[in-house]
């Protein structure tokens, strides 16, 4: 138990360490805008760190009641009807209770038609820089794509190293909308 409590304060104070506090004037982050249903309760800022820039959210709170957002959106042109995976490194510091995901949304008319945003694989707690992925199948009428770094609870979440491609149709999507359904009903005696 002392090892695991050991463990967690190194990996924390190495994350702290780590974080260069020179940063961009908090509040902006060029091409990208705050939201959420409780933008008021999050900052966003740059940052620098030892591979480059970094961008963040981060609660002004301990307990916030709604979700933050470091976003985007943008015409879906070159990517209508191909496969496309958001791909970035993502560190998360104090996020208990709470959660962080990436997203990815494309929309016609207003209305979503494909999105994903980590929900179902969501990162918690305190954590170095990991490997994130979205695969969404984009519509070939989608009007929007949105994307961002969501934030819900206290904490702070960072972002780097993003990468926005077309991948083949050997790439499984990650879309919570338009999953695959089962031919049947499965697991009705709801065994392991």
């Amino acid at each position: 138990m002392l090892t695991r409590i050991a463990t967690a304060i190194l990996l924390a104070l190495s994350i702290l360490l780590s974080v260069n506090v020179a940063h961009a004037a908090e509040g902006t982050v060029p091409g990208w805008f705050k939201a959420g249903d409780d933008p008021s309760g999050y900052a966003i800022g740059t940052m620098e760190t030892d591979g480059g820039h970094a961008a963040y959210i981060r609660a002004l709170e301990p307990r916030v009641p709604g979700f933050g957002t470091l976003m985007q959106s943008f015409e879906p042109g070159q990517y209508l009807g191909k496969r496309i995976r958001l791909q970035a490194q993502v560190r998360v510091m104090d996020v208990e209770p709470g959660w962080v995901g990436m997203w990815l949304r494309a929309d016609k008319d207003r209305k979503t038609v494909a999105f994903d945003n980590m929900k179902d694989r969501h990162l918690t707690g305190t954590a170095d820089w990991q490997e994130c992925s979205i695969v969404l199948d984009v519509p070939d009428d989608a009007d929007n794509m949105a994307m961002g770094l969501i934030l819900s609870g206290p904490g702070r979440a960072e972002w780097k190293d993003i990468r926005f491609e077309v991948v083949g149709e050997d790439v499984p999507v990650t879309d919570l909308m338009n999953r695959p359904l089962p031919k049947a009903p499965v697991n009705l005696d709801f065994q392991k």
